[in-house]
């Protein structure tokens, strides 16, 4: 299991300053439906591939709201 992952979701624009890229929900699911699919991201901390994972993602308590995805 890979444990150097971080997902957010918002402006590509501006998190791809902090080393995030968009990401496929092919590759790994949202935990919500999407408004703008392409705000989904993701960064490897060590460095290493993002790969396919499935399973229930879900969102730390203070944003786990599907009102404001």
């Amino acid at each position: 299991m890979h444990t150097g992952l971080v997902f957010t979701y918002g402006d590509p624009n501006d998190y791809s300053k902090l080393g995030f890229r968009p990401i496929s929900e092919q590759v790994v699911s949202a935990p919500f439906k999407l408004s703008q699919p392409e705000g989904w991201l993701a960064q490897s901390l060590d460095g290493g591939a993002i790969n396919p994972m499935q399973g229930v993602t879900t969102c730390v308590e203070a944003f786990n709201d599907p009102a404001i995805c």
